[in-house]
């Protein structure tokens, strides 16, 4: 499938899912690339979806086989109202410091539903949540 110059376009929606062309930092380096938008408001959840290939090499002592891995890396960011992209944290006190004007509500949220910020699951839950949190 062949699209126009993804500068031109502001969004791609196919298969009920929203995705995005924009720029953010992968692996300490600048990227240009389609991030899903898995929940929209004050703060957006996105989610950078890269195939990873990895070759085994025979000479390292814990890699007896020559073979090709691919495996799906799964990368959460999260956009601000003001277009600002950063990683989600990967720890309750750094996801605090990502949202903090929501700290003591945040971290009750997180507790009393057991949030794993490994799960896209919980992670749409916890971000719906504090969207929902905006005006109170």
């Amino acid at each position: 499938m062949a699209f126009a110059n993804p500068d031109e376009i502001a969004y791609l929606e196919f298969d009920n899912r929203k995705y995005i062309n924009t720029d953010f930092i992968y692996k300490d380096e600048p990227r240009r690339d389609y991030l899903e938008v898995l929940v929209e408001g004050e703060h957006d959840l996105l989610l950078y979806r890269n195939i990873v290939y990895r070759f085994s090499d025979p000479n390292k002592a814990d890699e007896q086989i020559t073979e090709e891995h691919y495996f799906m890396e799964e990368l959460f960011y999260v956009q601000d109202e003001k277009g600002n992209i950063k990683r989600m944290p990967e720890t309750k006190k750094a996801v605090l410091q990502c949202l903090p004007d929501k700290d003591d509500q945040l971290k009750g949220f997180i507790k009393e539903n057991k949030i794993k910020l490994y799960r896209e699951s919980d992670l749409i839950r916890l971000v719906e949540y504090c969207n929902s949190r905006k005006n109170k």
